[in-house]
């Protein structure tokens, strides 16, 4: 999922601070992980270098982001559509 987003999760795990575009590419993978119900926020937050309760953040700012603005909500269906999880 993340080379779909042309994400580099590595870097982001490492930096304490990303740009607003990778951010929100993180997001929409955090979403997607936390979406499918596979995995505990601790889990989902190992990967990305945040902490259980970020996880629940991010998933909400996601969330109602995708109820609002067209354009990031195709780009989460276009993610969805791509990835099987």
């Amino acid at each position: 999922a993340s080379s779909v987003l042309d994400f580099d999760l590595e870097a982001s795990r490492k930096s304490k601070k990303i740009a607003p575009d990778e951010k929100d590419k993180r997001d929409l993978l955090v979403y997607l992980l936390w979406e499918a119900g596979r995995f505990s926020n601790q889990e989902i937050g190992f990967y990305f270098g945040l902490s259980y309760s970020a996880i629940s953040r991010r998933a909400k700012v996601v969330h109602d982001r995708i109820a609002v603005d067209n354009q990031y909500a195709n780009q989460y269906k276009d993610l969805k559509s791509r990835i099987k999880v």
